[in-house]
């Protein structure tokens, strides 16, 4: 990988951003845009579902706080979101962290048949990516591509959200969460 000139130009592109602009943007990174596309279709799906369908799969500390949370149930800075959203974090045998309250399966809408084999795909290539990324940050720190894997990190935790926008009726009540106006 390394030996490769253009892995070491995009090695030396990750290096530079990240001590000096302490972040970066990534393009070309391969992930289909009919996959990205799938998985937003399939988000708006199930967020035009009734409230009662979308809350078979509602969050709960018996859920391990994973699945759907409605419109206005997030609070930010005393302020509830105006979004809605479902909450997916990788899972783990619940016997493997029994102290864990995040511990707890996945929850997936039965209403929207795409919706899991999708999600999990992305999941899939997001993970793949991330692992690529991370090998190229290794090589820019001057270790082996190797360097996050294993005992180190090796396993990555991840999380995945996935939110709804419902349209806003009256735009003179929008703000933010400190209370300032919107652009207009």
């Amino acid at each position: 990988m390394a030996e490769d000139p253009g892995v070491r130009a995009v090695v030396r592109q990750l290096d530079l951003a990240c001590r000096h602009m302490g972040f970066f943007y990534v393009t070309g990174h391969g992930v289909s845009p009919a996959l990205s596309q799938a998985v937003l279709d399939v988000g708006h799906e199930f967020f035009s579902l009734s409230e009662s369908q979308k809350l078979r799969i509602g969050m709960s500390s018996a859920s391990g706080f994973r699945g759907y949370q409605k419109l206005g149930e997030n609070v930010t800075k005393g302020h509830p979101d105006q979004h809605e959203a479902i909450d997916y974090f990788k899972e783990f045998e619940p016997s493997a962290r029994p102290e864990n309250p995040l511990v707890g399966p996945n929850q997936w809408p039965d209403s929207v048949s795409k919706f899991r084999p999708l999600v999990q795909d992305y999941l899939g290539v997001m993970i793949g990516l991330g692992r690529t990324i991370m090998q190229g940050i290794a090589l820019a720190l001057g270790g082996p591509r190797d360097l996050f894997e294993g005992d180190r990190a090796g396993d990555p935790f991840w999380i995945l959200r996935v939110i709804g926008y419902p349209p806003v009726s009256n735009l003179n009540h929008v703000s933010d969460a400190d209370g300032d106006e919107v652009g207009w």
